[in-house]
């Protein structure tokens, strides 16, 4: 009997400290994806933007080799993927040309329609909207259905209400 009360202390020292040392890395990685929905929130260029979701990244990815199969890391993730994705959208207007077939416009509406299928996978309320523009507005590329500025805008308000829905989460 004495030794299953030391092995169950033992275990639950172990649990208690590994929960610590998750808080402090989930504290973190809410922290770098409050700072990127800071930058966003108040006007930033590609390059400053890019670099704080880099930076996010690191963090998160600290946790999730931690904690990958829970409700946090899987909301972490998303919200972490859905900054990925906003960079990629953002960088096809920076897409030169492929060559002298396609012009600068049509490489960048390709890269868009490229990544339409990860945002929409990652916001079905993204999706369902950007579906009616385009059901509405019908061109060559879907992505030229859409307002550019106004899908990053979506996004970028997506993940500020998943951020601090995380970030009340991890602070009750």
């Amino acid at each position: 009997m004495k030794i299953h009360a030391f092995a169950i202390a033992g275990l639950l020292s172990c649990l208690i400290t590994a929960c610590n040392n998750n808080s402090k890395e989930l504290s973190q990685a809410v922290k770098s994806l409050q700072q990127v929905d800071s930058a966003a929130s108040v006007g930033t260029n590609i390059g400053n933007y890019a670099t704080q979701v880099i930076s996010a990244k690191t963090e998160v990815d600290t946790y999730l080799l931690k904690d990958k199969d829970s409700e946090t890391a899987k909301k972490l993730s998303k919200v972490l993927n859905s900054h990925l994705a906003a960079v990629d959208w953002w960088r096809c207007d920076l897409s030169q040309a492929e060559s002298f077939l396609k012009d600068e416009y049509d490489v960048a509406s390709e890269c868009r329609d490229a990544i339409l299928p990860r945002i929409f996978e990652l916001s079905p309320d993204i999706k369902k909207e950007a579906e009616q523009a385009i059901a509405t507005k019908p061109m060559r590329h879907k992505s030229d259905s859409l307002d550019k500025s106004a899908m990053l805008q979506m996004i970028w308000q997506e993940t500020s209400s998943d951020t601090k829905s995380l970030f009340k989460d991890t602070n009750q």
